[in-house]
């Protein structure tokens, strides 16, 4: 049987690997402590973490891309990190479609989602990159 988590390591360590030399690696983490750890497993999986950019972003999981900003360049070069609205994959509302009783509690998460770490993520990336930084009220999810 087999092991999620080791899996998920090995899948992702073949894959920075493979593109090392050819994308920048941008690794985030939600503390200090968390991207020290990290450092850790991926020097002991053999992956040069001197090439990897690491930061430190409250809310990261996973997948900046899914909730992340999206980065645009305008015709002056100038970096800009655009800040969508994201809705969880629009689960809370398909949630209300299958129990409408369920709204009131929802509402509550919704609006955490909007507000919460995840939803700083993206003008995180704007600093960290010094990105110009752009609001939208356009809601996608990432890699969309």
């Amino acid at each position: 049987m087999s092991n999620w988590a080791s899996d998920y390591k090995r899948v992702m360590t073949d894959v920075m690997k493979a593109i090392d030399g050819h994308v920048a690696i941008k690794m985030a983490a939600p503390s200090d402590s968390i991207l020290s750890i990290a450092k850790k497993q991926l020097d002991s999986l053999g992956v040069d973490t001197t090439r990897i950019w690491f930061y430190v972003m409250p809310g990261e999981a996973h997948w900046i891309r899914d909730h992340g900003a999206a980065f645009v360049v305008n015709r002056q070069g100038e970096l800009g990190a655009v800040d969508f609205e994201w809705n969880a994959y629009g689960s809370l509302d398909w949630q209300v479609l299958r129990d409408s009783t369920l709204l009131d509690s929802l509402d509550i998460y919704k609006e955490k989602t909007r507000t919460g770490n995840r939803a700083k993520v993206d003008s995180l990336m704007a600093v960290a990159t010094e990105a110009n930084w752009i609001k939208s009220n356009l809601t996608i999810e990432g890699g969309a």
